[in-house]
């Protein structure tokens, strides 16, 4: 979305309302817990990019887990997943795309303790909202300003680095990478990971059609 001068001055004016000075900067710990809101993705492609992710989650059955999508795209999701879900609308989205005052203290009255954006490009509600609601942790993608939004940035760019290896996080810190063995070597992947700057804590890997390594972080 463009804005215009005048719009461009109202979103800072709800910026300097919403958006606390004393910004929660993320400090790892292996006894990170509390709940969690992920938001999911509004566009195809990034649902196709989150899904490894969610059915990482839903085979961990963690209650401290809601998701909120929005209402036209429940269809996308699997029932159980439906049953944490937080739906929002058109009305809950004001004109400059932003989450309305009163969807922002309804999701705050939920006092999570961590927000995960799943939207790979800049999406204004989403990254709002987790600004706006301001927990211990908020994770979302790298683009541009994203350090305004979130104290946790995911680079979406490992997927287009390593073409066909996906990866997936999830919010014990665990990274999952799915590739086939006669593409890919583990070493190739483990390197790509450090380049990244992320400090690997420990790994194991399962045999399969597709070889899946979990990988546990002590830095993000």
């Amino acid at each position: 979305m463009v804005y215009s001068q005048i719009q461009k001055i109202i979103y800072w004016l709800k910026c300097k309302k919403y958006f606390e000075d004393n910004s929660i900067i993320y400090r790892y710990s292996k006894k990170q817990s509390g709940s969690v809101l992920v938001i999911l993705p509004d566009s195809d492609i990034a649902f196709d990019f989150a899904q490894p992710f969610l059915d990482r989650i839903e085979q961990k059955k963690n209650n401290n887990i809601s998701f909120l999508l929005r209402d036209s795209l429940v269809n996308f999701y699997s029932d159980d997943l439906k049953n944490f879900s937080e739906l929002f609308s058109y009305q809950d989205i004001d004109s400059l795309g932003l989450p309305t005052p009163w969807f922002i203290k309804k999701i705050r009255k939920s006092n999570y303790q961590n927000m995960v954006d799943l939207n790979i490009e800049f999406n204004p509600f989403s990254s709002f909202l987790v600004r706006a609601c301001n927990p211990e942790v908020r994770i979302g993608f790298n683009y541009d300003n994203s350090k305004k939004y979130y104290n946790v940035i995911l680079d979406q760019n490992y997927q287009k680095d390593l073409d066909g290896i996906k990866f997936s996080y999830d919010s014990n810190s665990e990274i999952t990478a799915l590739y086939e063995k006669k593409k890919h070597k583990i070493d190739e992947i483990i390197n790509k990971v450090k380049n990244a700057g992320i400090e690997i804590y420990d790994i194991s890997t399962d045999e399969g059609n597709l070889e899946d390594v979990f990988i546990d972080l002590t830095k993000s």
